[in-house]
């Protein structure tokens, strides 16, 4: 179950990434995506660049990551 912080924001962001299908249910789905955990070390050596290429997001727009936590 997504905590109440998530579920709140989605409906004011233009995308939001889950990371267990299970969450879907409780997500608008047009502007959900089911994406990958970010657990791995590594992650942090990719460019914000090359992340917003892959994503399809335009370069400049305001962006806010977050990730860990839990219960809401």
């Amino acid at each position: 179950i997504p905590g109440k912080a998530n579920i709140l924001l989605n409906k004011i962001t233009d995308k939001t990434f889950i990371s267990f299908q299970s969450s879907e249910k409780y997500f608008k789905k047009k502007n959900t995506i089911l994406s990958n955990y970010p657990v791995r070390k590594n992650i942090l050596s990719v460019s914000k660049e090359k992340i917003f290429r892959e994503l399809k997001f335009e370069n400049g727009i305001f962006t806010v990551l977050v990730f860990g936590g839990s219960l809401g």
